[in-house]
């Protein structure tokens, strides 16, 4: 039956303090360093989003408003287009009398 020796645990302990130091330590901090970027990235990303909303509400009212004026100069058309039509056939009339006379 084999044992370990105090030589082998020691050996064993520096061979994982050493994969420790060279893959796990920088690991983390590759994490920590990407999980910052990432954080920082969405932060930018709801900021965008924000300013995007409110651009399109802005955007949205005047639509909005512009429909609403549009629709004032559709009735104000209608009656310019009436005026328009009383005016053309008084004027038809009114000739048509003088030129009976």
């Amino acid at each position: 039956m084999y044992t370990n020796t105090s030589g082998e645990d020691t050996l064993v302990k520096s061979l994982a303090t050493t994969i420790q130091k060279k893959l796990v330590n920088p690991t983390e901090e590759q994490f920590k360093q990407l999980d910052l970027k990432i954080n920082s990235l969405s932060d930018n990303l709801n900021q965008t989003n924000l300013e995007l909303r409110q651009e399109i509400d802005g955007l949205s009212e005047k639509i909005l408003t512009i429909r609403k004026e549009l629709n004032d100069l559709a009735a104000l058309h209608k009656k310019t287009r009436l005026v328009a039509f009383i005016a053309i056939t008084w004027t038809a009339i009114n000739t048509y009398i003088l030129l009976l006379r």
